[in-house]
């Protein structure tokens, strides 16, 4: 199972829960590419050098992020990440 980088991680729960876009340069990341591939997360072309990344469904990239990184809720896996005092159990009960 891969591991989410924290910030896709913080980037991804900003946009579900503003509903807004985010510059594609800020998003440069293998995982971004699987997402944008299996339609979880959409590019909204704004100019000839300009574009920006979306969220189309927040109830698909809620399961996407389920399947794919074990990851039931997003908020708390920011919060356990960035915590540097983890216990095995609880890095375990994160993924």
């Amino acid at each position: 199972m891969m591991k989410l980088p924290l910030h896709i991680a913080i980037h991804l729960s900003g946009m579900m829960s503003t509903q807004s876009t985010i510059p594609s340069s800020e998003l440069k990341h293998p995982t971004v590419s699987l997402m944008l591939q299996n339609g979880v997360l959409s590019k909204k072309q704004l100019s000839n050098t300009r574009a920006a990344y979306y969220i189309p469904s927040n109830s698909l990239m809620l399961a996407y992020l389920e399947n794919q990184f074990g990851i039931n809720d997003l908020d708390e896996y920011i919060r356990g990440v960035s915590t540097s005092q983890l216990s095995r159990a609880e890095a375990v009960q994160l993924s």
